[in-house]
């Protein structure tokens, strides 16, 4: 079963909605926090938080998991 998308308009709700996707899609782009556990530790969030928004942010074409990083 296939998730409808959303639009762009949804996405930025969705973004904004909790300061962690935010952080999360910022430290990314730090080479030692590119793995899902660096961020967990680092922001001190639930490592399962971390992972559902790096989904999330996926989703809306702000991230990518190559080789297991982000």
């Amino acid at each position: 079963m296939r998730l409808p998308t959303l639009s762009e308009s949804q996405q930025q709700t969705q973004y904004y909605s909790a300061w962690m996707n935010v952080a999360i899609h910022m430290i990314v782009g730090i080479p030692q926090f590119q793995k899902a556990e660096k961020i967990a530790e680092r922001l001190r969030l639930p490592l399962q938080i971390v992972e559902s928004s790096l989904m999330s942010l996926e989703k809306m074409g702000l991230v990518q998991s190559k080789n297991g990083k982000w």
